[in-house]
């Protein structure tokens, strides 16, 4: 992951982003194993992915709202297609996955300069809960969402039974009051509409992609142009069409692996010269296991 320089100031994950969350369809494909494509390399389009993600929702008719769903198996194959048309398939099919799991580092547009990365597995199950945590200047953002409540902790990287510290409180912003922050130490809040309301204006800018993968596919390929086909690749045991983009202002250069027989991602390798690639993984199509609540936590309504 490059050094963070800047500020704590993303954009915080709420129960609005959380809310975005679609699982529209099923399917019974994986896209690749575990937790954690032959042909020369043609020129795909360079239109940007909101395009796609545009031309998707469109044709699927559904929204990103936790817990809608006609599930649906993707067997889209993208083994023939164009780069602009591998892209988006993804944009059509990962709001329709019933589940997944993501790990690893997200570098997309929404991401630059610093990079979001995964703390351990991002899951969103079939009813669209969803948990995730992630680490931004040195605080670790833990956030279960659950039948439209948000669930949070938060601790300094490496120290999650430690008393919140100033970054940690900085964290909070104007959402809890220092005395309220003491009070639920080590534990999640649940937060409030209006607790949830308040975090909107700090915290985790551009986040909330890993909560929407309508928001998501349009994340992958923003950061960089000229996509084109770049062969075909086994991918954690994934038989995968590929579509690369060289590096291009902030953004590395960037490949996708998409599943040839499905079209959903398996995974997106970001690499910047000279380094070795920080990759995101999906998995667990369709089998991830529910998300529930924690149960070590207080009540925002409790807290003054």
């Amino acid at each position: 992951m490059r050094p963070v320089s800047r500020p704590f100031s993303r954009a915080a994950i709420t129960g609005t982003a959380l809310l975005a969350l679609t699982v529209a369809g099923c399917s019974g494909h994986s896209g690749g194993s575990g937790n954690s494509p032959t042909g020369a390399s043609s020129t795909g389009a360079t239109s940007p992915a909101a395009t796609a993600t545009a031309s998707a929702a469109a044709s699927t008719g559904s929204t990103d709202v936790a817990g809608g769903g006609n599930c649906t198996a993707q067997t889209t194959s993208v083994s023939s297609d164009t780069a602009a048309q591998v892209l988006q398939t993804v944009a059509t099919e990962l709001p329709k996955a019933c589940g997944f799991t993501m790990s690893g580092y997200l570098d997309g547009a929404a991401e630059l300069p610093d990079g979001l990365s995964i703390q351990g597995n991002a899951t969103v199950d079939a009813s669209g809960n969803a948990h995730v945590a992630v680490v931004d200047q040195g605080v670790v953002i833990d956030v279960y969402q659950v039948s439209g409540s948000d669930y949070v902790h938060m601790y300094e990287a490496g120290e999650p039974t430690a008393a919140p510290d100033q970054n940690v409180l900085a964290g909070w912003g104007n959402t809890l009051s220092s005395s309220a922050i003491a009070t639920v130490g080590q534990r999640f809040v649940k937060l409030t509409s209006t607790q949830a309301s308040t975090w909107a204006t700090g915290g985790m800018e551009g986040s909330d992609v890993l909560f929407s993968p309508t928001k998501l596919a349009t994340d992958l390929a923003s950061g960089a142009t000229g996509w084109t086909l770049a062969g075909t690749a086994t991918v954690d045991g994934v038989q995968c069409v590929q579509v690369s983009a060289p590096a291009a202002q902030d953004a590395p250069t960037t490949t996708i692996s998409v599943n040839a027989s499905t079209g959903l991602p398996v995974q997106v390798a970001y690499t910047v010269s000279g380094s070795s690639p920080n990759k995101l993984v999906f998995s667990d199509y369709g089998t991830t296991a529910t998300v529930t609540a924690p149960s070590n936590y207080v009540d925002g309504a409790s807290l003054s």
